[in-house]
């Protein structure tokens, strides 16, 4: 067996977080050592959601910023440096250096969850307590094909103007090896086939309790199953990507497997007061747990934070005074200059650390409950408009905004559909891959001018050395 490291992030132990991240901190774990009991396959798990959780990736910059910069969500007016970023001018030094970042950061995430997969292979169940194998073994396959879709949403076309474009390629060893740049209908079936895997192992072993967690202290992967890729986790990323594809008819039945599941439901207003929940934490599918979450919020959203965006006045105006959305996400702070601005305060966290237990955990959300509702109301949007409004409309009652009586035809309702896809998906990067995937021509920009949007605009370019040293093209 050859010899190389597995990159781990430090981690630290956390009081308000469950017992399966409390591990001994690694820097480098050398493989043959690791993976020789089911302890080292944890700690490569955790490694996994650690990396996912950098601020370069899930923990910031693929959340609340480069794409809620690219979806026009933030004023970069004070912020120079975003302006090349805001106006999809990827060959600039700071657009491509982000991008750069994405791919490699991304790319290292699949590596170890491939290492993790190629050696959890090798093993026999009865090597693992209870059904830790099969758990062990399914998030690293759903976290490879979550992370690969991102990808595939970033790099490639839009599926649905040219589902043959070649873009990235769906990697499943650990090789240093160049794989190959696969088209995106391929790639959506390596991604399907990943996730039907993680599923047939999941089904009947994965409870997703996440109320009563003292029945299920035997074993800390049955607990905070929110933060780990879980069964409904895949089950909601399997309707994700079908929407994508625009198989309306699969994303419809996992959407509502999942909202008729019983596991989730919207957080009750009082709640966010009262747990200091300003995330929705109660509605999270699938969440990360950031531990420099407020670190990450400040270099955004401080008014005087390194970015310092703000919130665009276009955003602003989709609001009710009443939505809980404007109400706890969006707060008037003075900027540098002493102007009063909108700053996102959904990832607010305490100033003294002393204070963190009133606050629900620092998880930044991926996948909420709330998006499988706009699934199931888009994918009936055009054959069952009565029934598509139900569940547009218990997202917006649950949200405190104005319900909708009825449209005049489809179109109007898509309409609707996607300005609540922008106010609930508001710095979580999901606004610019809705654009993407409708492949909307047109788009608001932070100052209120209507943007022309093409494949240029929707497609990052792969990193240079990909294309001098790797043979992409």
């Amino acid at each position: 067996m050859s010899k190389f490291y597995i990159v781990i992030c430090f981690l630290f132990l956390f009081t308000s977080c469950s017992d399966w991240l409390d591990i001994k901190p690694e820097s480098e774990v050398v493989e043959e050592d690791m993976f020789e009991s089911e302890a080292g396959f944890k700690d490569a798990l955790v490694g996994v959601y650690s990396l996912m959780s950098a601020r370069g990736v899930y923990g910031g910059n693929l959340t609340m910023g480069t794409f809620d910069i690219l979806a026009q969500n933030y004023n970069v007016r004070f912020s120079p440096s975003l302006t090349d970023l805001a106006e999809f001018d990827y060959v600039q030094e700071l657009p491509e250096g982000r991008i750069n970042q994405i791919w490699g950061d991304m790319y290292n995430v699949i590596a170890n969850c491939n290492t993790l997969i190629e050696h959890i292979e090798l093993m026999s169940k009865e090597s693992f307590a209870e059904d830790n194998y099969n758990l062990i073994y399914a998030e690293a396959l759903g976290l490879r094909a979550y992370v690969h879709f991102d990808l595939l949403r970033m790099f490639n076309a839009p599926y649905v103007s040219n589902p043959d474009y070649e873009g990235i390629p769906y990697v499943t060893i650990f090789s240093k090896e160049v794989s190959k740049q696969l088209s995106s209908k391929e790639t959506i079936a390596h991604i399907n086939a990943d996730l039907s895997k993680a599923i047939t192992l999941l089904e009947g072993i994965d409870p997703i309790i996440m109320e009563d967690k003292e029945s299920n202290s035997s074993n800390p992967f049955l607990i905070d199953r929110h933060n780990r890729m879980n069964l409904y986790a895949i089950k909601a990323l399997i309707a994700r990507v079908a929407l994508y594809v625009g198989d309306k008819e699969m994303a419809l039945s996992y959407a509502k497997e999942v909202i008729d599941s019983g596991h989730y439901f919207f957080i009750n207003p009082g709640d966010i007061i009262n747990n200091k929940d300003y995330a929705f934490n109660d509605e999270h599918i699938f969440s990360i747990y950031t531990y420099k979450l407020k670190d990450n919020s400040d270099y955004y959203f401080s008014p005087k934070g390194t970015d310092q965006l703000f919130i665009s006045s276009p955003v602003e105006k989709m609001f009710t005074s009443d939505d809980v959305r404007f109400k706890y996400w969006l707060t008037q702070k003075k900027d540098i200059y002493e102007i009063n601005r909108y700053f996102m305060t959904k990832y607010e966290r305490p100033e003294k650390e002393e204070e963190a237990a009133k606050y629900s955990d620092p998880n930044v959300p991926l996948i909420k409950i709330s998006e499988m509702y706009l699934i199931a109301a888009e994918c009936l949007s055009e054959t069952n408009t009565a029934e598509a409004l139900t569940y547009l409309n218990k997202l917006k009652s649950e949200r405190v905004s104005p319900v909708v009586e009825n449209v005049a035809n489809s179109a109007e309702l898509l309409e609707m559909i996607k300005k609540e896809y922008h106010r609930e998906f508001l710095s979580e990067g999901q606004t610019f891959f809705m654009y993407k995937r409708l492949a909307l021509d047109r788009m608001i920009n932070f100052s209120g001018a209507a943007v022309v949007m093409d494949e240029s605009k929707y497609i990052f370019p792969l990193p240079k050395d990909e294309i001098q040293f790797g043979g992409r093209k």
